[in-house]
C-alpha cells in the first residue's frame, strides 16, 4: 500500500469518525514506521512484534500529541502467534507458517516479517477442532514461505 492511498482512506474514516483512535499495523508499518507516523491523523503504529500485543500496548486508546510508535528490529519478531479467520461464509483460514528465511530481491517479507516460524502440529489440531465446532465447510491453512526447492 502507498503512503497516497493510506492518507485516502484515513481521510474517509475519519469523516465516518472524526474522534476515532487510528492504528497502522502489517507490513507497512514495520518497513516505514517513521513515514506513516507523519500521516495527520494516525494515532499508533505497530511493527510485526508489537502487533499482537494492541490492547497491552495501547490500552485505554488514549489521544496523544505525538503519533506513538511502536516498531521494533524485526529480528525481535519471532514467536508464531495463531491465527484464523472468522464469521466467513463456508470457507476459514487457519495460518499455520509466518515468515520467510529467503532473501528474494523483489521480497520484502522476510524485512516486515521476520524469519519463518510455524505452529505446532498439536496446536494445529486444536485451532482446526475448534473450526469444525462451526459451521465452516472448508479450512484453508495458510503461510506465507511458499518457495520449492
Amino acid at each position: 500500500m502507498q503512503i497516497r492511498s493510506v492518507k485516502k482512506l484515513l481521510k474517509r474514516q475519519k469523516k465516518i469518525s472524526p474522534a476515532s483512535y487510528v492504528t497502522i499495523i502489517g507490513c507497512y508499518a514495520q518497513l516505514k514506521p517513521k513515514e506513516i507516523s507523519e500521516i495527520d491523523g494516525v494515532d499508533a503504529v505497530l511493527g510485526a512484534a508489537e502487533k499482537f500485543r494492541l490492547i497491552e500496548l495501547l490500552d485505554g486508546f488514549a489521544k496523544e500529541q505525538e503519533t506513538k510508535v511502536l516498531a521494533s528490529e524485526i529480528n525481535l519478531a519471532n514467536t508464531f502467534n495463531n491465527a484464523y479467520s472468522i464469521h466467513d461464509r463456508t470457507r476459514t483460514f487457519l495460518k499455520v507458517q509466518d515468515g520467510c528465511n529467503y532473501g528474494c530481491a523483489f521480497c520484502t517479507i522476510p524485512l516486515a516479517r521476520g524469519k519463518s516460524r510455524s505452529d505446532s502440529i498439536e496446536n494445529i489440531l486444536i485451532s482446526a477442532r475448534e473450526i469444525a465446532e462451526t459451521d465452516v465447510k472448508e479450512v484453508v491453512l495458510t503461510g506465507v514461505n511458499s518457495r520449492r526447492l
